[in-house]
């Protein structure tokens, strides 16, 4: 089971952008009609709430910053359980309204684990110092 923070925070980023990819220029009409799109949103919202459990279950400080991380997994249970009454307008409304604000969250905290690298001044990685190792 993947439990690197940056490894799940990176599957709910990729998530995002299959969504995103997935629904472009759609409007709900069509969203309503095209029902390998909602099967495939679906599935990629499951992904995303199974990783924010993951998050939530082994680095419990950093799922304190995502926000409505509840909603978040409630929605993937609700999809993963109760698929009797998933509402497909309900998933383009998830869609619409907060993936947005998700993929910015997520985004900004895989910034904060992955600070940008040093720059010489001419936007060129600094070189590395030699480890010190045998016969050094």
């Amino acid at each position: 089971m993947r439990t690197n923070p940056k490894k799940l925070l990176y599957d709910v980023l990729t998530c995002c952008e299959e969504i995103r990819q997935f629904t472009a220029g759609m409007d709900r009409r069509e969203w309503l009609a095209d029902l390998k799109t909602i099967r495939a949103v679906e599935r990629d919202f499951v992904i995303i709430g199974e990783a924010i459990k993951r998050i939530r279950d082994h680095h419990p400080v950093l799922a304190g910053r995502i926000p409505d991380l509840p909603k978040i997994t409630g929605f993937r249970d609700k999809l993963a359980h109760e698929y009797e009454d998933i509402d497909t307008v309900e998933v383009w409304g998830y869609v619409r309204n907060n993936l947005p604000n998700l993929e910015t969250s997520i985004q900004n905290l895989m910034d904060e684990l992955e600070p940008p690298k040093k720059t010489n001044g001419d936007n060129e990685p600094e070189p590395s110092t030699p480890s010190s190792g045998p016969g050094m």
